[in-house]
């Protein structure tokens, strides 16, 4: 199976290289949930800040729509032997559960 190239939109910006990436749906979910790692340090460092909690973004797979919704997280992990963060959120039906 060929891999999907996963892309986030966000601010008019294209971001994509990830580590790893996940999109997760179900019927029995209300809402997809996503995360991301991101262990590129130019895209990790100098744009770390776009990734913030409550940034809309888009999320496609090879171009495909997979969900437009927001991040919960930005969870960075740098150390001497790692640079990366976990970046992860729901699609926008989260604000129906969250209320």
């Amino acid at each position: 199976m060929p891999y999907e190239q996963v892309t986030i939109e966000t601010g008019g910006m294209q971001y994509s290289q990830w580590v790893e990436a996940a999109v997760e749906c179900g019927a029995a979910q209300a809402s997809r949930s996503f995360s991301i790692i991101c262990s590129e340090p130019n895209q990790l460092f100098g744009d770390a800040w776009v990734f913030k909690p409550g940034t809309e973004i888009t999320i496609r797979a090879s171009g495909s729509l997979l969900l437009k919704g927001y991040v919960d997280t930005y969870a960075p992990d740098i150390g001497p032997k790692n640079h990366r963060a976990v970046i992860s959120g729901r699609s926008k039906s989260k604000d129906i559960i969250d209320c």
